[in-house]
């Protein structure tokens, strides 16, 4: 079962995935943002529609530091 399945989708994961089918983005670009969506979820422990532009920082410097990017 692909991150794309109906079946296991939330509402508000549906809703993104129709709003990029529109645009259209390829199913790979689809499956990328949602599994981006769930790492936030994960990061979190709570719905991505709950964070701040600021809670969004904190996950991108965390992965600056574990990836050691620049």
């Amino acid at each position: 079962m692909t991150m794309l399945a109906p079946t296991s989708a939330r509402p508000l994961r549906m809703k993104l995935i129709k709003r990029m089918k529109l645009r259209p983005y390829s199913r790979r670009t689809i499956e990328a943002y949602v599994s981006w969506i769930c790492r936030l979820a994960l990061f979190f422990h709570c719905c991505p529609s709950r964070l701040s532009v600021e809670n969004i920082h904190d996950l991108q410097l965390d992965l600056i530091d574990e990836l050691e990017l620049s």
